[in-house]
């Protein structure tokens, strides 16, 4: 599953789309993860910033990782110096 930052609070329904996904309840991840589900539920309302240890703690949960790629610009420019040997 990719989350793409498309706002404030981009994490917000990626959060909330994958626990439903895995038809998982609130009390379900806060006994997976020890995250009070009051605070998951903020999350998912894009109510309070999030703090990626704890992002990574939550995707863990429905067998994902997180990564971070570079933008696709900066990844083509990247490849076409070290094609051209900069």
């Amino acid at each position: 599953m990719i989350i793409e930052k498309t706002g404030n609070a981009w994490w917000a329904d990626s959060l909330k789309n994958m626990r439903k996904y895995h038809k998982m309840t609130l009390d379900d991840v806060e006994n997976e993860t020890g995250i009070a589900k009051s605070y998951l539920s903020q999350l998912e309302n894009g109510r309070h910033d999030v703090k990626m240890s704890t992002v990574e703690k939550i995707v863990d949960v429905y067998g994902y990782e997180l990564t971070i790629k570079p933008k696709e610009q900066e990844w083509l420019d990247i490849f076409v110096m070290i094609a051209e040997g900069r």
